[in-house]
């Protein structure tokens, strides 16, 4: 039996329970653990079950915001819990879902008359609220700001943030052969005794539920993106990307080292893609 695919008996609660995550308590009050579920909204509002969702995502997840963490990015990450669930640094939530764009979304394409997806000379960063629909809705930084949920040192950190990871995710995505269409990114804040003062930290997860990824050869889908109806292939689109690393994600813990050649071709391959804009 595929140790994945075992389901545990867990009676604890959470103190908070969403359609692709709960988040219960960690270690203690600053700490809590996000659990990944195998579960998705579809864009109808349908909840869709994909078998394993939950450990790919948990690992990619990890996986990435170790990698930041180790690049000198501010993140909640603290460690790969066990193959569903990561220890993460409490934050103050900020209601806003940041999206950065490397090609048109629908929303910038169709009024400037513009094929959907085409690639953007630069990257775009928008700021979305989502409602109790659940539907998010188009906002300026300057809404967040004048309600006073921002500071305008804030909103400078948080696009700036948001421009460097995407353009390490770029790299990343692309040494796979992937094309990374569009991030979605959630930040906190977190008070530091040093400064005495608040700072923006990179929270939530980073994932295929919210990066929209094409193969750059066939413009085939993965994750999120390729969800529509039929459920098998979108189960498919998560696990095919398994196939696409060099190396063996599942297996990933925070600061496990990965003595593999092939990890050190994929570290290359980074390299040269964010070095080339790609």
């Amino acid at each position: 039996m595929n140790k994945n695919s075992i389901h545990f008996i867990d009676n604890r609660i959470p103190f908070f329970e969403g359609s692709k995550k709960n988040v219960y308590d960690g270690n203690d009050y600053s700490t809590s653990l996000l659990y990944f579920k195998d579960t998705i909204l579809s864009n109808d509002g349908k909840s869709i079950n994909i078998n394993e969702k939950g450990f790919i995502n948990n690992a990619l997840s990890s996986y990435i915001f170790d990698k930041l963490n180790t690049f000198g990015f501010q993140t909640h990450y603290i460690l790969k819990q066990n193959g569903r669930e990561q220890l993460v640094q409490n934050l103050e939530i900020i209601p806003a879902h940041i999206h950065v764009y490397n090609a048109a979304p629908m929303h910038i394409a169709k009024p400037m008359g513009l094929s959907d997806s085409v690639m953007l000379p630069v990257p775009v960063v928008d700021w979305f609220a989502r409602g109790d629909s659940r539907k998010k809705s188009l906002m300026s930084s300057q809404h967040f700001e004048s309600l006073g949920i921002v500071s305008s040192d804030e909103v400078k950190d948080i696009n700036s943030i948001s421009l460097k990871v995407n353009q390490f995710l770029i790299g990343f995505f692309a040494a796979l052969g992937l094309q990374l269409n569009d991030v979605q990114l959630r930040f906190g804040r977190r008070y530091n005794e040093i400064i005495d003062d608040t700072e923006i930290i990179l929270g939530d997860e980073i994932s295929l539920d919210t990066c929209y990824l094409t193969d750059m050869a066939s413009n085939q889908k993965y994750g999120f993106s390729s969800l529509h109806e039929d459920s098998e292939i979108s189960s498919d689109s998560y696990k095919s990307f398994l196939r696409r690393c060099p190396f063996d994600l599942m297996s990933f813990h925070s600061n496990h080292s990965f003595n593999d050649a092939d990890i050190v071709n994929f570290k290359t391959k980074v390299k040269e893609a964010v070095q080339n804009g790609h």
